[in-house]
């Protein structure tokens, strides 16, 4: 089986329910049968209804037991370079900006093909792009401010840190200012403790987190 670990007192995580059983107090069943964050109703229409124009959920990625916690962040970077590959191949170097309004835009696909725009998966939003959302080289350094990570394949700001959580590697990990968690794959700031939801087993799942058996019936 699979599950998720979430902070004490947490609700269930929406996405451990099959639709049938999509609690619709804060969660919403989909039409391609999965359950998600946000009050809805339950009721399902199938996905093949002429018309549609639902897009296709992002893969749930921290979901499984047996997924290592690189995995997770190696999926979790396909997903977004998908849609955001194409963002800044029009634009100039020094103009980030676009006359467009990236938060007027409500489709995913349209989104990922606007320069200057990138779609949020979290909030299922279009927003304006940022360096972190370059993941090609040159498309990072024709964004202004934007510096790039030849070692991390990371686009970011110039002049600021780099994340702990963007060194994959134990060796590349800055031990001045983070702690590397071998059982977990994870670079993290030193001064912070570990987010329950980066645990990826029930044994992990330890003290201040519980962990949520999935109800849904293909894991």
């Amino acid at each position: 089986g699979w599950g998720l670990c979430v902070s004490e007192g947490a609700d269930k995580p929406c996405s451990l329910f099959d639709a049938a059983d999509c609690p619709s107090s804060y969660c919403h069943a989909t039409t391609f049968g999965s359950c998600e964050e946000g009050a809805g109703s339950n009721s399902t229409v199938s996905s093949s209804v002429a018309g549609s124009t639902e897009p296709r959920p992002p893969a749930t990625v921290t979901a499984t037991s047996t997924m290592t916690a690189s995995q997770s962040l190696t999926q979790t970077q396909h997903e977004e370079t998908t849609a955001t590959r194409d963002v800044a191949s029009s634009t100039t170097a020094g103009s980030s900006t676009q006359a467009v309004d990236c938060s007027t835009i409500t489709d995913q696909l349209q989104c990922g093909e606007t320069s200057g725009c990138a779609y949020a998966w979290e909030t299922q939003e279009c927003r304006a792009a940022t360096c972190t959302d370059m993941f090609d080289k040159s498309a990072c350094e024709l964004m202004d401010g934007c510096s790039y990570s030849d070692a991390l394949f990371f686009c970011y700001q110039t002049g600021t840190e780099i994340p702990c959580e963007r060194y994959f590697d134990e060796s590349l990990c800055p031990s001045e200012r983070c702690t590397y968690y071998t059982d977990l794959y994870l670079c993290f700031d030193k001064d912070e403790a570990v987010p329950c939801e980066r645990y990826y087993s029930e044994e992990q799942c330890g003290t201040g987190c519980q962990w949520y058996s999935s109800t849904a019936g293909w894991g």
